[in-house]
């Protein structure tokens, strides 16, 4: 992996001269500046993490096929199916953004810039490393000192990394003034102390399994007994679209492709056996069951998402299993998309709870709280033409929260395996990568898996990690090479169990 920084930055100046910088109110004039200013490229590296469109509704989707909440009614798809290939490694592009906002910073202005930059490089780091284990981390960066082979840190070694880069991004953010270029939260580092910390909790809780090994538990205690988290959904770090070119929701930019979508089989029976409300807002009736009445949970059928394409194919052409519901397709703002999030984190500290990692108003508590900021989210985003006649209000929350699939029983690992699934439900077309990680670690639900059309290395098995990229093998071999002996025996596919998962 050659970081050349000069000429990878070269590059990113000339397209941010040229290219939109944010949604909405964010836009830059390129005839007024020869130069970025720290703001422009903390919008610029802001949006990059936060855009899950990849330039198609194909890619926005992709997400949501391997986790098994949708499949495709058009032919196959490759993440349906578990084919992943190599990931990439371009999220280093952001950290060097990130250096160099830091760089063009004023005095008065680097505490804030320099914990976006924590913040930025722990985030993405830390998703580099969950898709495929050992990563470059301490020498990531060292190609204007003449290192364009980086060596890769153990899996281990770069969380511990992450972990101490967010402590310091809060640090920093509590010493900094308002800053420019966020187009989230306006700037403001009290919000972005709730989200470096919230973040900090996912990490850990990702890492429960590894507790003795990096002390989860009292980091995890540590940064909750700072008090600032999440307060609500209205602190949600999340990407709000627009009705500008461009600035649309990903499936209705391209409705060509998003008419296929069909919702699974895997969520529709885990929504129909709570009796929960939000099927009629993420799905349509199937067409062959409207006579039951748009209003009913009979009329909705989910899809076998791991069936033969053709199939699934035969079934969307009948009409016979729900297509996603039209909000989605047709409603140019859709709903924000969430990268970090108040109901998530609700659902993590009730794990936390359950696992005495910490007290409060306890493991009930929280999760209740969760389920209630997701439906609340998934009702203010539902226009009332799309809810099919059925409502989602405080009186139907506050019955489902004692229902009897719902509420909280005498089991701790019964009343895990609930956490577990309602952060599933809340995953539906949200925070990207998570639900399939996060599945990964509990193993709930228990994503089906077909051998005949599963195209895993081994289709008896739901895969667990991306290969490293080729351009890793064609520019840094000596050094993949030892990371993957180290980690993997030599081997390198989409089976082999990261440090994270033994």
């Amino acid at each position: 992996m050659k970081f050349l920084k000069h000429t990878v930055w070269s590059l990113i100046v000339a397209s941010m001269m040229t290219a939109c910088m944010g949604f909405d109110e964010i836009n830059v004039d390129p005839d007024k500046t020869n130069r970025p200013t720290p703001g422009m490229l903390a919008t610029q590296i802001l949006f990059s993490m936060m855009d899950s469109r990849s330039n198609s509704s194909e890619g926005f989707a992709n997400h949501c096929m391997l986790s098994k909440h949708i499949a495709c009614g058009e032919k196959i798809r490759d993440y349906a199916y578990n084919r992943i290939g190599r990931t990439g490694f371009g999220a280093y592009t952001s950290l060097i953004e990130a250096e160099k906002m830091v760089e063009c910073a004023a005095e008065v202005e680097k505490p804030a810039y320099r914990a976006l930059a924590h913040f930025v490089r722990a985030y993405n780091l830390f998703y580099l490393t969950m898709r495929v284990g050992d990563i470059p981390y301490s020498e990531a960066l060292g190609g204007e000192k003449g290192n364009f082979t980086p060596r890769y840190d153990t899996q281990k070694d770069v969380i511990a990394g992450v972990l101490d880069e967010l402590d310091e991004a809060y640090e920093l953010f509590s010493q900094a003034s308002a800053f420019a270029g966020d187009f989230v939260f306006g700037g403001k580092p009290d919000k972005w102390m709730r989200v470096v910390n919230s973040f900090e909790l996912k990490v850990l809780m990702y890492c429960a399994a590894k507790d003795a090994e990096i002390d989860a538990a009292a980091r995890f205690a540590t940064v909750f007994g700072r008090g600032k988290l999440l307060a609500s959904n209205a602190d949600n770090f999340q990407l709000v679209y627009s009705s500008r070119p461009d600035q649309m929701y990903p499936f209705n930019q391209y409705p060509k492709f998003s008419m296929y979508m069909l919702v699974s089989s895997t969520l529709v029976e885990m929504l129909k056996e709570h009796e929960d409300r939000r099927l009629f807002y993420y799905a349509e009736p199937a067409q062959t069951l409207l006579s039951a009445g748009e209003d009913t949970y009979e009329a909705y059928e989910g899809v076998d998402p791991v069936a033969e394409s053709s199939e699934i194919v035969n079934a969307y052409m009948r009409g016979s299993c729900s297509k996603l519901n039209n909000r989605y397709l047709e409603t140019e703002v859709g709903e924000p998309f969430i990268r970090i999030g108040y109901a998530e984190l609700q659902f993590i500290l009730a794990e936390a709870a359950l696992r005495k990692w910490i007290t409060g108003e306890g493991a009930e508590g929280y999760y209740k709280s969760g389920i209630r900021a997701a439906m609340e989210f998934t009702a203010a985003n539902t226009p009332v033409k799309y809810q099919h006649g059925v409502k989602i209000d405080d009186a139907y929350i506050a019955s489902y929260l004692e229902g009897p699939q719902v509420k909280f029983g005498a089991s701790a690992t019964e009343n895990l395996n609930r956490i577990y699934k309602q952060k599933y439900i809340l995953y539906f077309l949200q925070h990207e990568w998570d639900a399939f990680f996060e599945c990964r670690r509990t193993g709930v639900p228990e994503l089906p898996v077909n051998p005949s059309t599963n195209m895993n290395t081994d289709p008896s098995k739901m895969l667990v990690r991306w290969m490293y990229p080729q351009t890793e093998y064609d520019r840094n071999n000596a050094n993949v090479m030892e990371a993957i002996a180290r980690q993997y025996d030599g081997l390198d596919n989409e089976n082999c169990v990261m440090w994270l998962l033994k």
